[in-house]
């Protein structure tokens, strides 16, 4: 029961309790949708994520800093790792070879992360999978925290195009009584 400023109880002037007014259907839907709606956005961010933190732990390693990120990509990592090695055996251009590589790389991870937030589910998935791949690659270098934390973004990933599956079910369900367009799969 709700109280006003002097903690007694709300009454109506029959001094029956106050209630809240039921919520519509259709409001309780709009508000279910705007969840998964953040949801989504949320999942799908992290692309966006990882593509960021692999590109910092790519300057750490190409200005010579001891420190790393657990967020980044491995297959990035591995790259910074053979051009320093390349660099260490007198190509002073290794260094700016691998830093190019984890640009593209990182370039690939924003594109699914663009893809993925204008639901393009086939791309989703297709990012999704790499970042597994990559995950294998941290556990063949014994990285458990780095793999774990893949799983993590790998779980909020899931989250995300779960949201997204079921947005687009929603939409094509009441695409009929808004006439609303579907956005592309």
């Amino acid at each position: 029961m709700d109280e006003n400023a002097a903690g007694q109880p709300v009454t109506d002037a029959g001094g029956a309790p106050e209630t809240a007014p039921p919520v519509s259907p259709v409001a309780q839907e709009q508000a279910a949708a705007e969840a998964l709606r953040a949801q989504h956005r949320s999942g799908a961010s992290w692309f966006f994520w990882i593509a960021g933190l692999s590109l910092v732990n790519s300057v750490l390693a190409l200005t010579g800093a001891s420190m790393r990120f657990i967020f980044g990509l491995g297959i990035t990592q591995v790259a910074d790792a053979l051009g320093g090695v390349a660099e260490g055996e007198g190509s002073g251009l290794a260094k700016g070879v691998a830093f190019g590589v984890s640009l593209v790389v990182a370039g690939f991870v924003a594109l699914f992360g663009w893809a993925a937030l204008r639901r393009i589910h086939p791309l989703y998935v297709l990012g999704m999978v790499l970042y597994v791949l990559d995950a294998l690659l941290m556990l063949v270098f014994q990285d458990w925290l780095g793999a774990g934390f893949h799983a993590f973004v790998l779980w909020g990933l899931w989250r995300g195009l779960a949201a997204s599956r079921q947005l687009r079910r929603i939409e094509e369900a009441t695409a009929h009584l808004v006439g609303a367009p579907i956005a592309p799969r």
